[in-house]
């Protein structure tokens, strides 16, 4: 490894007429902060591209020449300090965090003068493929709200996990852009880029001030707003203008006080105690994340449509009307449960809106009653593929997974595999569908019984 970051070096002074000091540092500390996530690149095979983005290319890549990666490749223009500290951040966290809602992280590739990050491999952002889905014909049995509900659940379960660390971590741009579906239909939350998290002593001293109106209060410092902002910086704001970091948790999104945090978020997604910051610094805690995350479940029941037609694109119309409390219209029929939420969700006071975890209990309940209804309706289709179980009841009906599959798609519940499998494994979690251990042909595929 020493050998390899002095040939790195090299390279690098040599191409950017950097100091050996700089260089040498910048690099060396990147290498040892992080030395079980680094990656020697002789292991890292870049294919196609298949995806660009404001600071970053992203490759289909090869990983030990066996598993398929995703490869987001920076060029930083100086490899500085804010440099190093940038990489380490998003390195640390993404390695910190495991769970099926969050996209794997495999680690770094440091090859100057670019850094990789690498991860699993996806097959596109939750907003690509509900726009795909939107553009098909859609079949009078489509099961679109159960599908909608299932990605709804993870993107929460994955915002709730990252808000279950004590400190607590702030995402600080969810949206359906920055989440990925896997093969299997399944929603992953990425790009911590942004990510902070509070010291513990100082959620410690929040938490014990937390009794005074201070500790819970949106008080902004005075100057120029976030509105004002806007309008040297486009559509996303990255104004950096203090130190960054995050709050505690409590049973509200807001329970523990909030932080002046940097500006950061996409517009239209942006809870209002955001777009009221003054002089770049805003309040942020967890109910700025599920702020964000009702206005994404909008998405998900709403694909390519505008939160806000009446604004016209212009974003400063939209920070007004969010500010006067207007939100996207919610369109019937929407089940009562899961509109009640997303209304609380995206609650003006940020100190009345559900945590992400309570969120994710209300959606588990909807979908468990449409579920119910479903597995009863899908039980009778596949009559016709049921297996006998010698081991239970003339009640248990058995089959398997592929048939149940290839039924769905033929009864217009599901236009891909995928959806399919999807719509299975939420059965499954509900405790509706059940693996048949006693598989009596087991070549002929996984066998499972409602």
């Amino acid at each position: 490894m020493g050998q390899r970051a002095v040939s790195l070096q090299t390279l690098f002074r040599q191409k950017h007429n950097l100091s050996e000091r700089v260089s040498s540092q910048g690099l060396h500390v990147l290498i040892e902060m992080h030395r079980k996530f680094i990656i020697d690149f002789a292991y890292l095979e870049l294919r196609q591209r298949i995806g660009t983005g404001a600071s970053a290319v992203v490759f289909h890549g090869l990983l030990h020449s066996k598993t398929d990666v995703a490869v987001k490749v920076y060029t930083p223009s100086e490899f500085s300090e804010d440099t190093v500290a940038a990489f380490s951040q998003e390195a640390a966290l993404c390695g910190a965090l495991h769970h099926p809602n969050v996209v794997k992280f495999y680690g770094m590739c440091v090859c100057p003068p670019t850094i990789c990050l690498v991860s699993e491999l996806c097959q596109g952002s939750l907003e690509d493929v509900m726009l795909a889905a939107s553009r098909r014909p859609q079949h009078a049995h489509r099961q679109q709200q159960l599908i909608d509900l299932a990605y709804m659940l993870d993107a929460a379960r994955a915002v709730a996990y990252i808000h279950s660390f004590s400190p607590a971590f702030l995402h600080r741009d969810i949206k359906p852009g920055n989440f990925l579906i896997d093969a299997d239909n399944t929603v992953k939350l990425t790009d911590f880029g942004e990510s902070r998290s509070l010291p513990r002593a100082h959620v410690q001293s929040r938490a014990a001030a937390s009794s005074t109106p201070a500790a819970t209060g949106a008080t902004a410092t005075s100057g120029v707003s976030a509105r004002s902002l806007f309008l040297s910086s486009g559509a996303t704001l990255r104004q950096e203008a203090g130190r960054a970091s995050s709050v505690g948790s409590d049973k509200t999104a807001g329970g523990l006080g909030e932080l002046k945090l940097t500006v950061k978020g996409t517009v239209d997604y942006m809870a209002p105690e955001v777009i009221n910051g003054k002089a770049g610094l805003a309040q942020y805690g967890e109910a700025a994340d599920v702020y964000s995350l009702a206005m994404t479940m909008w998405d998900i029941l709403n694909p390519g449509q505008d939160k806000f037609p009446m604004a016209r694109n212009n974003h400063l119309h939209v920070f007004e009307l969010v500010l006067d409390g207007r939100r996207p219209v919610l369109r019937d029929p929407l089940h009562p449960s899961l509109q009640a939420v997303m209304e609380s969700a995206w609650h003006s006071d940020p100190r009345l809106r559900p945590s992400a975890q309570n969120v994710v209990s209300i959606l588990e309940g909807v979908q468990e009653e449409l579920l119910a209804v479903f597995a009863v309706d899908l039980r009778d289709e596949l009559d016709d593929g049921a297996m006998g179980n010698p081991t239970s009841g003339p009640a248990t009906r058995s089959f398997l997974a592929q048939h149940a599959i290839e039924r769905m798609a033929e009864l217009g519940f599901v236009a891909t595999q995928p959806e399919a499998v999807r719509l299975g494994n939420a059965l499954m979690d509900a405790g509706m569908l059940h693996h048949w251990k006693h598989d009596p042909d087991p070549g002929a595929g996984r066998g499972r019984r409602l």
